[in-house]
């Protein structure tokens, strides 16, 4: 029996494929579970239509997070902190700092698992920040943490 897979599985495919499987795997488990429907036409047009769309979005995702990148790069952001007599922070500068000191700067939210630091910033410097922005996409930052 052909059947068009809706959701991924590990061991059958991803969705979105056509396979060839027995009659009773597709009646007995496959179908009631939900996991593939029977390849009908209709059925591959609606997920070629489902494929084009899901394409549609990620090319306008994309140029979106381009041109965010073009504003996010090379930006500096100052953080001022309080230390300690050594110059260390007393709590380790997190993500949400950056990224609320990200938005007073340029007026865009940033989700705080776009943000990726190396290592946890205890000391006032500056640092280079990453930003992921979509896929491959990233922006370089400046962070400035001082007193």
């Amino acid at each position: 029996m052909k059947v068009l897979i809706i959701q991924d599985t590990k061991n059958l495919g991803k969705k979105g494929e056509i396979k060839e499987v027995s009659d009773g795997y597709a009646k007995n488990f496959l179908l009631p579970r939900k996991i593939v429907v029977v390849a009908t036409n209709t059925e591959i047009k609606k997920i070629e239509i489902e494929k084009q769309k899901q394409e549609k979005n990620r090319t306008i995702n994309s140029q979106k997070a381009e041109e965010l990148k073009k504003k996010l790069q090379g930006i500096k952001i100052e953080i001022k902190t309080k230390v300690n007599e050594n110059g260390a922070l007393f709590a380790a500068l997190d993500k949400e700092e950056i990224v609320n000191a990200l938005y007073k700067k340029i007026n865009k939210k940033i989700e705080l698992d776009q943000i990726i630091i190396e290592e946890p910033i205890k000391k006032i410097g500056e640092y280079k920040i990453d930003i992921c922005l979509f896929a491959d996409i990233k922006a370089n930052i400046s962070l400035i943490v001082c007193v």
